[in-house]
């Protein structure tokens, strides 16, 4: 006998990713935890997050934005997910002088403790033989390096290193995500590429393109939408988002994930506050099948003095409008 340790060990914590996600949005269940976005604040907005901008919590789905902050960051994220797995992100991003942006960024996800399914000789699941249980966790450490080519456009790269563990196997190779953005006194633009790279093993990276816009209709709100198109070239995603603050000190957030079908649109909710340069964000995110809720918790700090404009043409600070990032950069809730 001999056990499933690619495809059926592999997959359980696997459906568990995939249908949250990005429902099936495609992608292998080796590498599914890369299409997680961990941090709270785009979580609660329905992952609306690419033409945002300006933190560190937006760097899983546009690096370029990420470059648009105008002073040092680091955020710890905690995702509590379904059927017992947790993932864990830590991010730091630093402005260096007036145009260039260094950061790093590590996702985690660890299971519990899973049951092994054993195949016998004739090729038949031996459902009696499933008493021994083990682990699965992925890794994906990244450096990324960004440039605000003037105080309206920026782009970014994030060059990441990826590791998957199931039982005893190991599968490691490396990923990349390219981003841009462009942001105006009340609208932004985003786009990027995620997750680009060699197979691991045999399996493939989720990659994906998502295209955004972001609006400020009105001084502390925002409105946000995305659209996800998958590498697999299944059918195409949507995240629609909205936050407004409140006295510059609580957010409320909400959103919805269109991922195709009923079961797989999840609708969410969060809120953010901000106390002496910090800001404390939760999201919720409610599955259809009875999958059940997912928590998400994201302490985010700024710190150091903001950026000088590069001097280069169209030279809108982010304070002078745009749709805002939290007050933790200093550039959101314009007066």
């Amino acid at each position: 006998m001999r056990i499933f340790a690619r495809v059926r060990a592999g997959l359980a914590p696997a459906l568990l990713l995939s249908a949250s996600a990005l429902a099936a949005s495609g992608g292998s269940s080796t590498t599914a935890f890369l299409k997680i976005g961990l941090a709270a604040r785009p979580a609660a907005m329905g992952d609306a997050s690419v033409a945002v901008g300006g933190d560190v919590q937006g760097l899983s789905a546009n690096p370029g934005g990420m470059a648009a902050m105008d002073r040092a960051q680091a955020g710890l994220s905690y995702a509590s997910w379904l059927k017992g797995t947790s993932l864990q992100q830590v991010t730091f991003g630093m402005p260096m002088g007036s145009a260039a942006t260094i950061g790093v960024n590590v996702q985690m996800l660890s299971s519990g403790g899973l049951t092994k399914t054993v195949e016998d000789a004739g090729g038949n699941l031996d459902t009696t033989a499933a008493a021994e249980s083990f682990t699965a966790s992925s890794l994906a450490a990244g450096l990324l390096i960004g440039r605000r080519v003037s105080d309206e456009f920026s782009i970014g790269t994030q060059l990441k290193f990826i590791q998957d563990t199931i039982d005893t196997s190991k599968a490691s190779g490396f990923g990349a995500d390219i981003g841009m953005l462009w942001k105006g006194n009340h609208f932004r633009f985003g786009a990027s590429a995620v997750n680009l790279g060699p197979k691991l093993k045999d399996e493939a990276l989720p990659s994906a393109v998502r295209v955004g816009a972001a609006i400020q209709p009105v001084g502390d709100a925002t409105m946000a939408l995305d659209v996800i198109f998958p590498g697999d070239s299944s059918r195409q995603k949507y995240g629609l988002g909205a936050e407004y603050w409140v006295m510059k000190s609580l957010a409320l957030r909400g959103g919805y994930r269109f991922a195709g079908d009923a079961a797989s649109n999840t609708p969410t909710a969060g809120v953010g506050i901000n106390l002496a340069g910090a800001t404390l964000d939760y999201a919720l995110a409610m599955f259809g099948n009875d999958l059940g809720q997912t928590h998400r918790v994201t302490l985010a700090y700024a710190f150091g003095q903001p950026r000088k404009s590069t001097g280069r043409a169209g030279a809108a600070t982010p304070s002078a409008g745009g749709p805002s990032s939290p007050p933790v950069p200093k550039v959101a809730a314009p007066a």
